[in-house]
């Protein structure tokens, strides 16, 4: 039994190793219900685990792949669902966040929240919560279910971490923070290639540094710094959130270190595939090309989302 000061998931540093794998090969098992990575090719018929469980999608920002897969991670398995915006609270008439998870506590199990502010927001939601568990579908610093929707997708293609080199490739942004620090424990062996000025956040570092025990994550800023081939190329958009990058020249760099199918031919190893978070710039850090082709994997992982929203619910409604 998880305590409940526990079930929260705010961060992937919320986890340890064992717990980590235990999610990832929770939603790896998950995977083989679902032929074709398509909800309605389930083999199994709805399930009542979340029967009589209130959850509450608190989403202040845009999400099309996030809400509805805790929307139907939810129901699925036999919840209920309240679906709040940016307006449909009384944040936006100056309530505080403290008294915010109060009110929502008394009345639900769970609170699934998206924001694009800082990690102090959800952890003062957790505090001010009662013991109701929060889970973060994106912050400005972490997205801590899409890495394990990654693991997943990773770990669907190959059957250990071990061995296996994942390169990622883009700015810095909530996802690649939440990649590395997964990888990190999972012992998934990731290099940064990040061509930003000013490298990498001191904050991610020093976590690395704390749990990367076997030296698997690696910082790069130049592609002559990375070693070929790798298993897993993995790229986001340059504008997170829609925030463009705060530096002259984004787009002539991101064409630098944009995913083609020439490049793709050069980094991949045989079985290599290709990843991103979605959504992509077409055009952009990557072609059509490469996101439609024989090596992307983004359907397995757009599906996925779906798996790491019933894993991590599963976590914090448990018994």
């Amino acid at each position: 039994m998880i305590p409940d000061d526990r079930r929260s998931l705010l961060s992937i540093l919320d986890l340890d190793r064992e717990a980590l794998t235990d999610l990832v090969d929770r939603g790896l098992a998950l995977t083989r219900e679902f032929p074709g990575h398509r909800a309605r090719t389930a083999r199994t018929r709805r399930g009542d685990r979340f029967a009589g469980k209130l959850v509450g999608l608190v989403f202040t920002k845009p999400s099309t792949r996030t809400r509805t897969s805790f929307f139907w991670a939810v129901t699925h398995l036999g919840g209920s669902c309240i679906v709040y915006d940016g307006g449909g609270l009384q944040l936006g008439n100056g309530e505080s966040l403290e008294d915010t998870a109060m009110a929502l506590s008394r009345h639900l199990d769970a609170a699934v929240v998206r924001t694009d502010g800082p990690p102090a927001e959800l952890e003062t939601l957790r505090r001010a919560a009662d013991g109701m568990p929060i889970i973060n579908a994106l912050c400005h610093r972490e997205h801590p279910t899409q890495a394990i929707a990654d693991l997943v997708t990773i770990k669907s293609e190959f059957p250990s971490f071990s061995g296996v080199h994942a390169l990622y490739v883009g700015l810095p942004c909530n996802t690649m923070n939440s990649l590395v620090l997964a990888s990190a424990l999972a012992g998934l062996r990731l290099t940064v290639l990040n061509p930003a000025p000013g490298g990498d956040d001191e904050w991610l570092r020093e976590a690395v540094a704390r749990i990367d025990t076997g030296r698997v994550i690696r910082f790069a800023g130049r592609w002559q710094d990375v070693e070929t081939p790798v298993d897993v190329v993995y790229t986001t958009r340059w504008e997170s959130m829609g925030h463009a990058p705060a530096f002259e020249g984004w787009r002539e760099l991101r064409a630098e270190f944009a995913l083609d199918e020439a490049r793709i031919a050069r980094l991949l190893s045989p079985r290599g595939i290709v990843l991103h978070d979605l959504p992509a710039t077409r055009g952009g850090e990557v072609t059509d090309a490469v996101l439609d082709g024989p090596r992307s994997r983004i359907r397995a992982q757009a599906f996925n989302k779906g798996i790491s929203a019933v894993v991590a619910l599963e976590r914090a409604l448990a018994d």
